[in-house]
């Protein structure tokens, strides 16, 4: 999990400013060197297997179908998700890609304009990983291409999710649990078949539901503010998430975010439950839309970094916060601390 998040990392761009003058490859290879305690860095295959290898025997599963994605162009919200198509039908190939897959409310057509969120996965080829100007290219066109997902949420939270063949290989399911690709579409036309050989994680889920806990409890560490919409939506979106790890982690199965409402819900109180009902409260009713023209954000991510997108949105565009706390009231943060304490203390236990 550790490559997947380092390489993940470096191909979203996500050390601009800092390496803007190059060097965030050999940057990104000294580091796996330190990970792995190799000599010097050999390729990432063998970083992979070094750091792999010797885990609990792997458990293959085998995705042979994806829908094509569908775009209703008679939809402006959707503008965004339709270039982002074009733009990776345009600038991206099969050497590069086994495939572009859109997930989460986008994916099943059940999205809410003015508040879902651009998430998308790219699976890239694990020969681009052994070419140095291949990886290098490949991670100029997929920071470009992050910019269409600040285009259609200006709150958006996080770039793009990317795995390689690598990962594959040595899947810890946790990350994208692969029950999801049932729920994805296609935005490439490859149609390869997904072959994914799952090792067993169950910990990293038990760690991001504590993650959550520590959150909500030390909101100034994780850098939440409460009075930014920015920061209620990360929020929120982190506390919708906490049924499908609680249940995640009590039944030792993997499952579908919108499918874990109504199962987690009879293990806790009304009174528990409160800021779940809130927070999707919320998901119905409020809308954003940024006060900058459409064509010159995407001019700010195209061509100067989609990090400086996120930063027009996040210091220079509107905050009716307000808005936000009518609907979740001003101690959303602590109730979903006591409901995150309670999954906790019930995995725990085993109950």
């Amino acid at each position: 999990m550790e490559l997947q998040n380092k390489i993940s990392s470096y191909l979203n761009g996500e050390n601009f400013p800092k390496y803007f003058l190059g060097g965030e490859l050999s940057s990104l290879k000294k580091n796996i060197v330190k990970n792995t305690n190799e000599k010097k860095f050999i390729s990432f295959a063998k970083s992979y297997k070094l750091l792999y290898e010797k885990e609990s025997k792997s458990k293959k599963k085998i995705v042979n179908k994806i829908e094509k994605l569908e775009i209703n162009k008679g939809v402006p919200f959707l503008r965004p998700l339709a270039e982002f198509r074009d733009y990776i039908a345009n600038n991206f190939n099969r050497d590069e890609l086994i495939g572009a897959y859109i997930h989460g409310s986008l994916g099943t057509y059940d999205y809410i304009e003015g508040y879902s969120d651009f998430d998308a996965i790219l699976i890239i080829k694990g020969s681009v990983l052994e070419n140095d100007e291949k990886i290098k290219t490949l991670k100029k066109k997929i920071t470009k291409l992050n910019t269409f997902l600040y285009l259609l949420d200006p709150l958006q939270h996080h770039n793009l999710f990317i795995i390689s063949e690598l990962d594959m290989k040595y899947y810890f399911e946790s990350i994208f649990p692969v029950i999801l690709f049932k729920y994805v579409k296609e935005v490439t036309d490859y149609r390869n078949k997904l072959v994914f050989s799952c090792l067993p994680d169950d910990k990293h889920t038990y760690y991001s539901l504590k993650k959550r806990l520590q959150m909500f409890s030390k909101p100034k560490k994780y850098k939440f503010n409460k009075k930014h919409v920015y920061h209620i939506k990360n929020s929120v979106q982190n506390i919708l998430l906490l049924p499908t790890l609680y249940l995640q982690i009590k039944n030792k199965k993997y499952l579908y975010k919108k499918h874990s409402f109504n199962i987690a819900k009879k293990d806790f109180t009304k009174r528990d439950w409160d800021i779940i009902i809130k927070c999707s409260t919320l998901r119905e009713k409020y809308s954003y839309k940024s006060i900058y023209p459409y064509f010159f954000r995407k001019f700010v991510g195209l061509y100067l970094h989609h990090k400086a997108l996120k930063a027009l949105h996040l210091y220079l565009d509107k905050n009716d916060f307000k808005k936000m706390i009518k609907i979740l009231g001003n101690n959303y943060l602590s109730d979903a601390e006591k409901l995150s304490k309670k999954m906790v203390d019930k995995t725990k236990n085993g109950k």
